[in-house]
């Protein structure tokens, strides 16, 4: 018993016990560590720098000289969300230089679902760039109880500002519940985790908001001018698999809703032109095509911004991104015939085979390099486990 008592003494009082290496990487100074049945978070202290974080800013973007304030949940030690000291009330203007912000650049306001709102980043970058009704959703009650409560003061409230709505349930499911043309924007600016570390049955959970049948009911809950947008990171020597799936499950939903030309309701962009330094890419999709107007407002947007446009590829987009390769194919035919001879598995992903995120071939894995890229490690080194 007094053996029990000194340990738990040292535990309480000295963290002896806490983990300090998480899969593989030393974990930076945190304030808070809360577990639950999804995963456990880590909250760092705050932290300031003068360059923010973000996904991808554009080419063009130039950090204020100002510090920015942040704190940082770590989901499982690998993913992350920031919650932004102030939140809308604070100076955020860089988030509109972000190529996930795309939606907002191109329309001012109306009804959106924020599918994975973490630390509120998306729900903020909402709010402060028009006049947004937002609904938000996040997988994660831990992240939304400690946005309510711990972290309401610091975040600006960022969960109950005016017009938003939090629901805790998983984004595939607030998707088919959304009434047929109720959103003007659907977005899901790179929703993973790649954690599920401490909760197995939970390590499908992202990859069923990337299928076929979840871009569906996702198109239907648009109104007829409404965006879903979908973000998705690109890693060295990845082969841009994930840009490349998501427009075939793109095009492969909206051909089930009967569009006879699918690639004229996509657009897609990367916060920078060059094909070597992007590091996301946002693609937008419409139950209708874009319009000439669309068009030329987001040539203005990504000139002004310093995005690249991959598609469409005419007036300045990319025609050898293979992408642009896959959308300029107007048959199901030519489309399968670009599956069959690329060299990851991109074909679109379908509920009975929703495995998003692994892309490689089994006859690829001689060629896959053991010091690949850790990002890219993670969806093409386990096929040669």
């Amino acid at each position: 018993l007094m053996v029990t008592s000194a340990i738990a003494v040292l535990a309480s009082t000295t963290g002896l016990f806490e983990l300090r290496y998480v899969k593989g990487l030393l974990e930076e100074a945190v304030e808070r560590v809360v577990w639950s049945s999804h995963s456990r978070l880590a909250v760092t202290y705050e932290l300031a720098s003068r360059y923010p974080t973000g996904w991808g800013f554009g080419a063009n973007y130039r950090p204020a000289d100002h510090l920015y304030s942040f704190r940082r949940i770590r989901i499982d030690g690998l993913a992350q969300t920031p919650i932004l000291a102030g939140g809308a009330s604070a100076n955020v203007r860089h988030l509109m230089w972000d190529a996930t912000s795309l939606p907002y650049l191109l329309r001012s306001g109306g009804r959106a679902m924020i599918i994975g709102s973490g630390g509120g980043r998306d729900i903020v970058t909402a709010k402060t760039s028009g006049s947004w009704q937002v609904d938000a959703v996040e997988i994660n009650e831990a992240i939304v109880r400690l946005m309510l409560t711990d972290y309401s003061e610091f975040s600006g409230d960022t969960y109950r500002l005016p017009g938003t709505t939090v629901r805790a349930v998983d984004g595939r499911t607030a998707i088919e519940q959304a009434a047929p043309g109720s959103y003007d924007l659907i977005q899901m600016s790179a929703v993973d985790t790649w954690a599920a570390g401490s909760s197995g049955s939970l390590a499908l959970m992202e990859n069923g908001l990337y299928t076929v049948e979840a871009f569906s009911p996702a198109l239907s809950g648009l109104t007829e001018t409404g965006y879903l947008s979908v973000s998705r990171f690109k890693y060295p020597d990845d082969f841009f698999g994930e840009t490349v799936r998501m427009v075939a499950i793109a095009l492969e939903a909206l051909a089930l809703e009967g569009v006879e030309n699918p690639s004229d309701n996509i657009v897609l962009i990367t916060n920078v032109p060059n094909p070597n330094e992007w590091v996301i890419a946002t693609m937008l999709v419409k139950p209708t095509p874009f319009s000439e107007a669309e068009g030329f407002r987001l040539s203005d947007i990504c000139r002004q911004r310093g995005f690249g446009i991959i598609w469409p590829s005419t007036g300045g987009g990319d025609p050898d991104n293979p992408a642009a390769d896959l959308l300029r194919r107007p048959s199901v035919e030519q489309r399968d015939s670009f599956y069959r001879s690329y060299p990851i598995d991109v074909r679109p992903t379908w509920d009975d085979r929703p495995y998003f995120f692994h892309q490689a071939r089994l006859s690829s894995t001689v060629r896959i390099d053991p010091t690949i890229n850790p990002g890219a490690a993670l969806r093409l080194a386990p096929m040669v486990t």
